[in-house]
């Protein structure tokens, strides 16, 4: 009897672990809005997600970040690690981002000033004091 083997092209799985950016662009900085159905729904996020396995963090927030942004992110440097998540400050971009109503896992994205961060009400609090340390940089 032979041993057949079967090779199955399924992406692989995700980790618990995740990989998020911070893109600027002059005094500005790139958030997304999340769906109504994703957890945190209607937040303002970075971009950024889950890594597969096998992936480093700097692979993992460049593919994730290209996947949902049609940015091509570079030049990334750590600004904080916090159990299984990574945050990186971007150093420079490439690209133009998808239209509102084309992004695959978002409904917007938007351009916000540090002023327009402080006032936000709808981000993670640990999302918005980061925000707010890079764009007072």
């Amino acid at each position: 009897m032979a041993l057949r083997v079967i090779i199955n092209k399924l992406p692989l799985p995700d980790t618990n672990m995740t990989a998020k950016v911070f893109i600027t662009e002059g005094d500005t900085l790139l958030l997304l809005l999340r769906k109504k159905d994703q957890a945190h729904p209607k937040k303002w996020d970075l971009p950024g997600g889950h890594l597969v396995i096998g992936e480093t963090w700097i692979d993992g927030a460049i593919r994730e970040t290209l996947e949902e942004t049609n940015l091509r992110v570079s030049d990334l440097s750590l600004l904080k690690s916090s159990g299984r998540h990574r945050f990186y400050t971007v150093g420079s971009w490439s690209g133009e981002i998808y239209p509102s109503d084309k992004l695959p896992e978002h409904d917007d994205w938007k351009w916000f000033t540090k002023g327009e961060l402080e006032a936000l009400t709808n981000i993670s609090d640990n999302y918005k004091e980061m925000a707010i340390e890079v764009l007072s940089k």
